[in-house]
């Protein structure tokens, strides 16, 4: 979020002692990310119960077919309410079994895939993800299934087709729900609806009106029950009824008319907003432009609108409250996230655009007008000196801000690009990556919205069309020479292809597996040719979504980015996120790639610079470090595959920087799998050479660190030895001795004397590194621990004196001291005298010191008199033990 000078403090310390250490740093820290992860509520369900809720008549056939697949993507529907359409469902699934918990996805800022997400929860959950696209779900839907089987329940709703995400015909079979064609409700239903309605406006509707719909009329047959006959959703219904409440007399041609216009497909929506009061259109608009948003966040940003420009049109604007919005809600719900939250959404995806669209003629200075409040916005959800905690009150807030307003300005592009171009171009050239972001996938948006041409035309636009350095030269910045988050002017043009190479990541995600639109690939090599380094820095963090699902489309493009060093790990992580979707496909690109390479050899040169050769065989060497490897036999690229290439390649190659690449990548392997690696060592790496062995011996000692922090069962302490925090036990002879050392044993026992040094100088090197230092710590923790007992044993000496002090002084007051036997009861009396009746007269002596200093000194605790007790029956004197023994038996 911002630049600061940071004074950094790390504190170590080993646990169960007082020893510790401190280390201080000054450092520069840039923050500029916030967490993304998808975030899930609990939503209230009780609106879509039956008892609230108008079902339709597909209800039964749709929660069957729930029930049987665990998984339901309700589809089609134009202008039906699929959002509510699942809360409902949801809703009835909550209601038979009391184990399940409603969750429905509120944030996926980044479209991240959800499978992580839904599979970290436990109990079993009914999730709600609305309008979603193929992409949030890895375009397999069949992976989803494993997380069904744990007792979930998948509810999704999505404007795109069967086709586009591209699931197997019998899943789809047994998952996909497409709304059937009208009618969707019982006559009977509709008409019970409306007559509910219809009692709760019938006194805002004029006499003749009210009259009319009450009485049957010869003429139109339009009483209030025949009315409900021509309606087909209860949206209708209750739009109609608005209308009506306008006090307004009809006649019965006029009634007529707009039933027609209500229920006519396409012009329902115009036909309403046009009959709204003044007030109304402009509550409808904003509703429309914040939709997606909190309900106190509309609230607050409408203060804004209104205190700007829309006043002007309709001061009571000002003091705009719940009641003012309640007409809207037949088209938007205010869905209760918890007991404090209410988030607007619309009841159909498609609504808030059809509503900017209509209003756009009449309202559209009022519009433009909002654009640099909602840009403002934007802006302040970085700033973390922001007051306003309606609107930006947490991460959860200003993420969903963020979302609204993108998708808000994605829609007023779609009307009129070069009316909200200028407000793209100011969030794409600020430096904070999340301010990008949002102008990034408003514009990736439009693909989804299938207006493909404007978004790759803006894209192409943007790389090389000279207006925009003129559009930049006079964009916000007036007089001043820097953005308000510090990006100058020479940068901004350099941000925008960098927002480029980000909205690129997110429109690749609307594509299917491996169909790139073409357009995309020429864009990518654009921005790679242009060379800027701000725009190759985002392309890098891009690369990795891009390639995750399009590696084998990409194949070729890929390779030529290998000769980018900023690219070679992005492409590394990308094929290494595909091969969880696509391993084949990643094996044949890797190993075509490695075998090409390797059929050729770079020879060593004073500049050690790699050739475009070298950079391919980096790539490959940077997947194979991050491809997951199970080792049990289902692994489509196999360890034993990829340590036997590193043989033949490390045994040609005459680099020494690859090989040092080389070197690097055998060792990270190994150190990941060391069971199965150690067995290639010796292999790999040539120990008749100086610089292996060098090599080999920093490899070991990092093993046998990471080795060393692995053991924490039953480990007494931990310390921290340079960066490391290692277990540690008093005893040292308590450790379990490492596969590491098991090896380099094995090694000084090997008939062979290369091997057999190199197993001696690994166990120097340990001992060096770690083994002394810890024996060091663990000395001085003895040392600690003993001045800590002899500091306790010191206190306990001086409350025994002082105990002893006052009993002196107790006795000093008395008028006679008592004799020996006086101090216990008559029968002790006797089983003491009888003890030492025929005891030597030292012995008795003795013993009844031994009595009255220790076994009856009343400033002694009990167990202080067993321990000393326990101690003298370790003595060899029999006597002394036998004398213990007794008096044990006395104290009992």
């Amino acid at each position: 979020m911002e630049n600061s000078q940071t004074n950094t403090t790390r504190e170590t310390h080993i646990e169960n002692s007082q020893i510790h250490a401190k280390y201080s740093a000054i450092g520069d820290i840039h923050i500029h990310r916030e967490k993304d992860q998808p975030s899930f509520s609990k939503p209230n369900l009780n609106a879509y119960s039956a008892a609230h809720y108008i079902q339709p008549t597909f209800t039964t056939t749709a929660f069957e077919k729930l029930v049987r697949g665990k998984i339901l993507i309700v589809a089609g529907g134009t202008g039906f309410d699929k959002s509510s359409f699942i809360r409902h469902l949801a809703s009835s699934l909550v209601k038979n079994s009391e184990d399940l918990t409603p969750r429905e996805l509120i944030q996926n800022e980044e479209k991240l895939s959800l499978f992580s997400s839904l599979a970290a929860f436990d109990s079993p959950s009914v999730f709600i993800i609305d309008e979603a696209h193929p992409r949030i779900f890895d375009h397999n839907l069949k992976r989803f299934l494993s997380i069904a089987e744990k007792g979930h329940y998948i509810l999704v709703t999505t404007d795109s087709t069967v086709d586009t995400w591209d699931t197997l015909e019998a899943f789809a079979d047994k998952c996909w729900f497409n709304i059937p064609n009208e009618p969707h409700y019982e006559p009977s239903v509709l008409a019970d609806f409306t007559e509910r309605q219809f009692d709760r406006v019938q006194d805002k509707l004029s006499d003749s009106v009210r009259h009319m719909l009450l009485t049957e009329s010869s003429a139109q047959n339009i009483s209030i029950l025949k009315l409900a006959r021509r309606f087909s959703s209860p949206e209708q219904i209750l739009m109609f009824l608005h209308l009506l409440s306008d006090g307004e007399n009809y006649t019965e041609e006029k009634l007529d008319e707009l039933i027609t216009s209500v229920t006519s497909s396409g012009s329902g929506l115009s036909i309403w907003f046009k009959n709204l009061s003044q007030k109304e259109q402009l509550v409808a608009l904003g509703m429309a432009l914040l939709d997606g948003m909190y309900d106190d966040q509309f609230f607050s940003c409408m203060q804004e609108f209104v205190a700007e420009f829309w006043q002007h049109r309709d001061p009571q604007l000002l003091s705009l409250d719940y009641c003012d919005i309640d007409f809207i809600l037949p088209f938007f719900a205010l869905e209760d996230i918890n007991e404090e939250k209410r988030l607007i959404r619309s009841r159909n995806s498609a609504q808030h655009l059809e509503i900017i669209a209509v209003a756009w003629n009449n309202y559209k200075r009022h519009i433009l007008v909002t654009l640099p409040l909602l840009k403002q916005s934007v802006v302040d959800t970085v700033n973390p000196k922001e007051s306003n905690w309606e609107k930006y009150g947490t991460r959860e807030r200003r993420m969903t801000l963020r979302q609204a307003i993108g998708d808000t300005l994605s829609n007023i592009g779609l009307l009129s690009f070069h009316m909200v171009e200028t407000i793209f171009l100011e969030l794409a050239s600020y430096q904070n990556i999340i301010i990008q972001r949002v102008a990034a996938k408003a514009m990736a948006r439009w693909r989804e919205l299938e207006h493909d041409d404007l978004y790759f035309n803006t894209v192409f636009n943007w790389q090389t069309d000279d207006r925009i350095h003129s559009l930049m030269s006079s964009i916000r910045y007036n007089s001043k020479d820097n953005q308000p988050d510090g990006t100058s002017k020479d940068n901004s043009v350099s941000y925008i292809k960098a927002t480029i190479a980000l909205s690129l990541s997110y429109a690749a995600n609307y594509d299917s597996p491996n169909d790139l639109d073409e357009r995309f690939i020429e864009a990518l090599r654009t921005i790679t040719k242009d060379q800027d380094p701000l725009a190759i820095s985002r392309l890098s963090e891009s690369l990795p979504r891009i390639i995750q699902h399009h590696s084998r489309q990409l194949i070729d493009v890929l390779e030529e980015f290998t000769v980018i060093d900023d690219l070679q790990i992005p492409i590394a992580i990308g094929l290494q996120r595909a091969y969880d979707y696509y391993p084949e496909m990643v094996r044949e690109t890797l190993y075509n790639w490695f075998d090409s390479a390797a059929d050729s050899t770079s020879q060593d040169n004073r500049r050690q610079k790699l050739t475009l050769r070298d950079k391919l065989i980096v790539t490959v060497l940077e997947t194979f470090q991050r491809i997951p490897y199970h080792n049990d036999g289902s692994d489509i690229i196999s360890l034993d595959d990829v340590f036997n290439r590193l043989a033949i390649l490390i045994r040609q190659e005459k680099r020494s920087s690859l090989v040092k690449v080389i070197n690097h990548t055998a060792g990270t392997l190994i150190g990941q799998n060391f069971e199965i690696g150690k067995k290639y060592f010796t292999t790999l790496y040539d120990l008749s050479v100086e610089e292996n062995r060098k090599t080999l011996s920093d490899l070991l000692l990092v093993i046998y660190f990471e080795q060393r922090k692995l053991q924490e069962t039953d480990s007494e302490y931990k310390i921290e030895i340079g960066e490391n925090t290692i277990p540690a036990w008093m005893n040292l002879s308590n450790r379990t001795i490492t596969p590491v050392e098991k090896l380099m044993i094995e090694w000084i026992d090997d008939s062979n004397l290369e091997i057999k040094k190199m197993g001696s100088s690994a166990f120097i090197r340990f001992i060096d590194q770690l083994d002394h230092v810890e024996q060091l710590t663990i000395e001085e923790m003895k040392r600690e621990l003993l001045r800590q007992r002899m500091e306790r044993e010191e206190r306990k000496r001086e409350q025994q004196r002082k105990a002893a002090d006052q009993a002196k002084q107790l006795l000093a007051n008395l008028n006679f001291t008592p004799s020996f036997y006086q101090q216990f009861t008559l029968w002790k009396r006797i089983h003491v005298f009888l003890f030492l009746l025929f005891k030597p007269r030292q012995q008795r002596i003795v013993f009844k010191e031994l009595f009255k200093s220790i076994l009856t000194n009343p400033s002694y605790h009990p167990e202080y008199k067993h321990a000393y007790l326990w101690k003298l029956k370790m003595s060899s004197n029999p006597l002394t033990i036998k004398m213990a023994e007794w008096c044990q038996k006395f104290l009992d």
